[in-house]
């Protein structure tokens, strides 16, 4: 499922596919996706270098280079504390494999 409703996120007939990220806490969360044509490609830090044909993704994030296979996903967590908070980052890296456009669902009514 593809939200929030914009025309720009339809994935097109030149598009690869989607590479995605959210940020969330506190009760409050923002999701960005963005769809790229070619490789390498690069947005926030991560770099997807190379897409396999069974789906494997080769990709640099932060000073870190990462092989995901389909279906498994890279996890950090880190826990920092102050004298009235403690605050724990999580990053994950999840290869969702590829996915069929016929299957792909515009929220909020867009045609797919």
């Amino acid at each position: 499922m593809i939200y929030p409703p914009d025309p720009a996120l339809k994935l097109q007939l030149d598009d690869m596919g989607y590479v995605g990220w959210w940020i969330g806490g506190g009760g409050y969360y923002v999701n960005y996706i963005r769809r790229f044509q070619r490789l390498p490609f690069s947005t926030n830090g991560l770099t997807l270098t190379t897409v396999l044909e069974d789906g494997t993704v080769f990709l640099e994030y932060m000073t870190m280079t990462l092989t995901l296979i389909p279906g498994t996903e890279w996890l950090r967590r880190t826990v920092s504390e102050t004298t009235m908070c403690v605050f724990t980052n999580t990053e994950r890296i999840i290869n969702y494999n590829f996915q069929e456009r016929d299957n792909i669902v515009y929220y909020n009514g867009l045609i797919r």
